[in-house]
């Protein structure tokens, strides 16, 4: 059961202004990669499409993509 006010908090989390913000954060450093471009092509859409899902509980997360993460010990370049 939720309050109101963590209904309030959810409506904030939610809302286009902090998705877009979320949205920035996420993509620095992976302009060129083909997915951050591919939803870049319609972010607004994407991102409102994201907000009406989680305001609606109607969200569902895809699949967990695997990925290594290459650790460089010191001296390493």
């Amino acid at each position: 059961m939720r309050t109101a006010r963590a209904d309030g908090l959810w409506a904030s989390i939610a809302s286009f202004e902090a998705l877009h913000a979320a949205w920035i954060a996420a993509r620095r450093h992976k302009r060129y990669a083909q997915a951050a471009s591919d939803f870049a092509w319609n972010a607004e859409g994407h991102l409102l499409e994201l907000r009406d899902e989680l305001l609606s509980s109607s969200y569902v997360p895809g699949e967990y993509r695997l990925f290594a993460i290459r650790e460089l010990h010191e001296g390493q370049s």
